[in-house]
């Protein structure tokens, strides 16, 4: 089975559509709030691999990358890893800029159905 069907993958993406649905005003989350809302069944930093795949199932599919939301403990920022495969190359400022525009896209996104019908 592939990361792309498997349920802790589509249980990651559902959370994080679920939590863009309930904090339109505040979209951050973290690495350890998402393992917990999976009870535990994915160890935070084990949450980069899922993460990954709904990237490209984002990417592919022409929708804003869900998880640039996903940030670790005490930051408002997503990880170098997300940069590094989406946006290489960027300098700081422009992350900023990239990261607020993933944020903004994200907020306007009312669809997110094709995301999990891709994982299916």
């Amino acid at each position: 089975m592939s990361l792309l069907n498997n349920p802790k993958t589509k249980l990651v993406a559902e959370i994080l559509i679920h939590h863009v649905a309930e904090n339109k005003d505040n979209l951050i989350i973290t690495y350890g709030e998402v393992s917990k809302l999976t009870d535990n069944a994915i160890f935070h930093r084990n949450l980069g691999r899922y993460l990954y795949v709904i990237a490209d199932a984002c990417k592919e599919l022409g929708l804003p990358y869900l998880t640039a939301i996903v940030c670790t403990k005490g930051s408002a920022f997503p990880g170098n890893g997300f940069f590094d495969k989406y946006f290489p190359g960027l300098n700081d400022q422009e992350k900023h800029d990239v990261f607020a525009k993933c944020l903004n896209e994200i907020r306007e996104c009312n669809d997110w159905r094709k995301l999990i019908e891709y994982m299916k």
